[in-house]
């Protein structure tokens, strides 16, 4: 019976290579000598990991995809600074990335491969919730912690005292941030129509300087960063006040913005109120025993045990004020990072006292919510105090 021999196709390529080179005319030596050396090339080079799969291996093994958010918002720099904290060589590597905003980060976290965990703005995983269009989203996301509470701000130019002044203006809103809806349901409440422009902060900023907008609105976390520094001098470019009792969502906080926060524009001694949503590292709810829940398990261990570690320079000082065992309405905490919360709050209750700026602060934000807040804001706010009470 008459066998027939195989031969690998790089090897077949190489030889149709040394007959065609041999048969074809002078000018087309060059080019016959070309293709040659590609099959030459391609017959000795080994595919992706043949000559290293140990390194591949290492290399994947233990390290976890972090989604932080735009180039120029607050949440890259907490991702950033994550990644540093918690590396660990090839036992932990956080793999932190610039995003699209946090809305994107929502979807890459349900479908991008490489990505577990990610920042999310409660306001715009609210929305997600009310379209319905994903099925048993709250189950799927789910969150770490409470990272910070996001600003809404809306910087203006001189002429501009008060939102009814924005009518027919343009502003400059954050790309696949929550500020861009925020900032269109501020206008319609207050019946005002004005052109929204998506783009970066940064290149609003400086269209807000030529006169070219009248306004940029963006959310980023008290004095973080502060980039009004490069504005004008302070009375000129001013941040307009929002009305929080116009906005009865559970998920919007009440806060304010005082000379501390961004010395270069407010002046000493006064307080602009707006409203706020929290951000939380959220987790994506991988089957228990699978790999990537093993990455995240060894994430969440990581990040309870050095969190102590993000509290100190040259970390952000708002780390200082982030409380883990903060509970976040309409979200379910990741069971194992629930697990760790006792053990860690039990650790850490005889050295970190509840201070008189956080006392000072929650009677703040109880005096906003009684005069202006709806009943679950109420509600919601109670248990925390009841909670925050029975934590002392």
């Amino acid at each position: 019976m008459l066998r027939l021999r195989t031969f690998p196709v790089s090897v077949f390529l190489v030889q149709l290579c040394c007959m065609m080179a041999a048969l074809l005319s002078a000018p087309l030596g060059a080019a016959a000598q070309t293709v040659l050396a590609q099959a030459r090339t391609e017959a000795r080079s080994p595919g992706v990991g043949e000559a290293e799969p140990e390194e591949v291996e290492k290399a994947n093994k233990w390290t976890v995809g972090l989604v932080g958010g735009t180039v120029d918002g607050p949440n890259m720099r907490f991702a950033t600074e994550i990644q540093t904290a918690l590396d660990d060589g090839d036992n932990l590597r956080v793999l932190a990335t610039v995003s699209r905003g946090t809305k994107q980060n929502v979807l890459d976290l349900l479908y991008l491969k490489g990505v577990d965990i990610g920042f999310v703005n409660t306001a715009v995983f609210e929305d997600f919730k009310k379209e319905g269009k994903i099925k048993n989203i709250e189950n799927r996301v789910q969150y770490i912690s409470q990272i910070q509470v996001s600003a809404y701000q809306l910087l203006v130019r001189p002429e501009i005292k008060t939102i009814a002044d924005l009518q027919g203006k343009k502003v400059v809103t954050p790309k696949g941030a929550w500020a861009s809806p925020l900032t269109a349901d501020a206008l319609r409440k207050n019946g005002v129509v004005a052109e929204l422009i998506p783009d970066s902060v940064n290149v609003g900023l400086e269209k807000l300087k030529t006169g070219e907008v009248a306004g940029v609105a963006y959310a980023f976390a008290k004095g973080s960063p502060n980039i009004y520094s490069p504005m004008a001098a302070k009375g000129s470019f001013h941040v307009l006040p929002i009305d929080y009792g116009k906005f009865q969502d559970s998920y919007y906080v009440p806060i304010s913005l005082e000379h501390n926060d961004y010395p270069d524009l407010i002046p000493e001694g006064e307080r602009i109120e707006t409203v706020g949503a929290v951000v939380v590292l959220a987790v994506y709810n991988w089957p228990k025993g699978s790999d990537r829940f093993r990455k995240v398990e060894r994430f969440i261990r990581y990040y309870f045990d050095r969190f102590d570690t993000l509290k100190k320079p040259p970390f952000h000082p708002q780390w200082k004020e982030i409380n883990l065992g903060a509970t976040v309405p309409g979200w379910k905490r990741y069971w194992f990072a629930d697990e760790l919360l006792g053990k860690y709050l039990a650790k850490s209750a005889a050295t970190s006292p509840t201070s008189a700026e956080q006392g000072s602060a929650a009677e703040e934000v109880s005096a906003v919510i009684k005069s202006k807040g709806s009943p679950e804001q109420k509600k919601l706010f109670e248990e925390f105090m009841q909670w925050r009470g029975e934590k002392r």
